[in-house]
């Protein structure tokens, strides 16, 4: 139904700020999707509603918002409004306007062409396909790579539509066609993936190791262990994906790789999805250090699932002045943006958290492997990608892929319906 009304009609001022905070609140979407607090409800249930909120506001100004709002959005420079135009032109009078969007492509900046992506991939009509694999032709390799990863990201990218672009030169194709290949699980394509395992490039290297993992996981742990001995481009994803694997072998490399003083973050992320006791003391050690501290703290939370609220255990700090100067200050979204997701992360009172510990060992078993808490299984991994902070999920949908060998592929950068049809789809009850 078409619930638009006449432009003489429409109060301009309130679509505008409809069409801002839409902007706005896509950005901080996005940044969620990488929180260490969030889970994919309260997502939904925040960022998300809202969001879709002024994006259903904007429905009311229809087609006459194009020349006043959008095209303008899509000639800036901005890619939060970018995105809001493009979601908009795609969804509005079922796609009748997706023309009016094709002819802008060739001539955009980097920033607003990768919002126009997003929204290719998000928009959940299939009024973009059509679209989306005339850009496969373009003449531009980077709106070619845009067409698909949105192509493989909505799952219709198969074999015959990703095979020609198998020997491209631009790395943003090859990372398209690589993540379409993990995707879809194209066998077809392996050879593409063996040939970039060690590539200089990481975004490209990853790419190459993520779809390797899933096409051939009878050599996953040697692959793996080759990248982390010759400290390749993709040893982050090789560390955290042998613990996944093999979590003797991922706790070894995990441990090896702090003992070398190689970058700690890597080594520690990857120790708190082994789940081990072990791993747990180890983290237990670094509470104190001023760089690894919360690294580490948030792996040990990660294996034991304290409640570190409940149990006190991160670091208040002390404000000075009388109570009523000690009340929280407005929010700094525009710092907390911009802020890296490790650097929000919690502080530990590291002698409260070794006191916990020693009170609660007795509860984890040492040849056991945790998972928050619980003992690791094929439910609590479906119960996780669910419960998790976004931060940690996307290692959950890996594993998921990894013990299904493809089959079962959970999107985690996606909006939260199709994430929750995802669940679905690995026969997972979700409310």
């Amino acid at each position: 139904m078409d619930w638009s009304i006449p432009g003489s009609s429409i109060l301009w001022d309130i679509v505008e700020e409809h069409f801002d905070e839409a902007a706005f609140l896509w950005t901080r979407w996005e940044a969620d999707l990488s929180s260490h607090c969030l889970s994919l409800h309260r997502i939904a249930e925040r960022t998300e509603a809202r969001l879709m909120a002024h994006l259903d506001g904007l429905d009311i100004a229809g087609s006459s918002a194009i020349d006043r709002l959008y095209l303008p959005a899509l000639a800036d420079r901005d890619q939060s409004k970018a995105f809001v135009a493009a979601y908009l032109l795609i969804g509005l009078k079922g796609g009748r306007f997706m023309d009016t969007l094709e002819p802008l492509l060739s001539g955009m900046k980097q920033k607003p062409l990768m919002g126009v992506g997003r929204a290719l991939e998000l928009h959940p009509s299939p009024n973009a396909l059509p679209l989306l694999e005339r850009l496969l032709l373009h003449d531009r390799p980077r709106i070619r790579a845009i067409g698909l990863e949105a192509l493989s990201f909505r799952r219709k990218a198969g074999l015959a539509m990703v095979q020609p672009h198998g020997s491209a030169s631009d790395p943003s194709v090859k990372q398209a066609v690589l993540r379409a290949v993990a995707r879809g699980s194209l066998h077809g394509l392996q050879d593409v993936a063996t040939r970039h395992l060690d590539a200089e490039d990481p975004a490209l290297a990853e790419a190459a190791l993520m779809a390797a993992l899933i096409l051939d996981p009878r050599h996953a742990r040697a692959v793996c262990q080759r990248i982390i001995r010759a400290r390749g481009s993709s040893c982050a994803l090789a560390l955290v994906a042998l613990a996944l694997i093999d979590g003797d072998a991922g706790q070894r490399a995990a441990e090896d790789a702090l003992e070398l003083n190689q970058p700690s973050r890597d080594a520690l992320w990857a120790l708190g999805f082994t789940g081990t006791p072990r791993a747990a003391e180890i983290c237990l050690e670094l509470l104190s250090d001023s760089t690894s501290g919360a690294l580490a703290f948030e792996a040990f939370v990660g294996i034991t699932g304290v409640d570190i609220e409940a149990e006190q255990l991160t670091r208040v700090a002390e404000i000075p002045g009388p109570a009523w100067e000690q009340m929280e200050p407005e929010p700094d979204v525009d710092a907390e943006l911009a802020l890296e997701p490790d650097k929000a992360l919690p502080i530990p009172e590291p002698d409260a958290v070794r006191r916990w510990w020693e009170s609660n060992r007795t509860r984890f078993v040492s040849n056991e492997r945790y998972l928050e808490g619980r003992p690791a299984s094929d439910l609590r991994l479906l119960e996780l990608l669910e419960t998790a902070s976004m931060r940690r999920r996307a290692v959950h949908a890996l594993e998921l892929s990894l013990r299904t060998e493809g089959r079962v592929q959970v999107e985690t950068r996606a909006f939260s319906p199709r994430q929750i049809e995802d669940l679905r789809g690995a026969a997972m009850p979700v409310p």
